[in-house]
């Protein structure tokens, strides 16, 4: 069984929305850099609750954003994605099921240390995900792909 090469942990966190998450790559300085992170709140019935906007979805408190407290990454990116809604009600754009978070500065090192906020709930009864629907332009860029494969493999055939 190898060695775990990372750490998340929540210290003493009874409430996630003013306590610091800390991610801590475990390996020496010769381990490879995580370059990212993914926080799913599925199947535990747990939701990403953002400040944006503020009291949005019916019954939700102020959220908190993902941001650094320690150890800041310049250039990293946190996606929200899945967005959730609570009964019949559509979405309001405040919660979602899932983060994606893309570290910047070549990743995080082996040794080293981050501190970030990212507030989390339990979902509410009848909290739903929405499906994600792809952008047009990521579906136009599969399709050409799919025909220069299907190009390629013609010609091949035909040689």
């Amino acid at each position: 069984m190898s060695t775990p090469l990372w750490s998340l942990s929540i210290p003493g966190a009874s409430d996630t929305f003013t306590a610091t998450w800390t991610l801590s790559h475990l390996g020496n300085n010769q381990s490879p850099a995580l370059i990212g992170l993914s926080l799913i709140g599925a199947p535990g019935a747990r939701v990403f609750d953002r400040t944006s906007p503020s009291f949005g979805t019916d019954g939700s408190a102020q959220g908190a954003d993902f941001v650094f407290t320690s150890g800041a990454l310049a250039g990293t990116v946190a996606n929200y994605t899945n967005i959730v809604s609570v009964g019949a009600a559509p979405p309001v754009g405040d919660l979602f099921e899932r983060i994606d978070v893309e570290f910047g500065s070549g990743g995080l090192l082996g040794g080293a240390s981050l501190g970030f906020v990212a507030d989390v709930d339990a979902a509410r009864t009848g909290a739903t995900v929405d499906p994600v629907v792809p952008e047009p332009a990521t579906v136009l860029l599969t399709a050409l792909g799919l025909a220069g494969a299907g190009l390629v493999a013609r010609r091949r055939q035909l040689a």
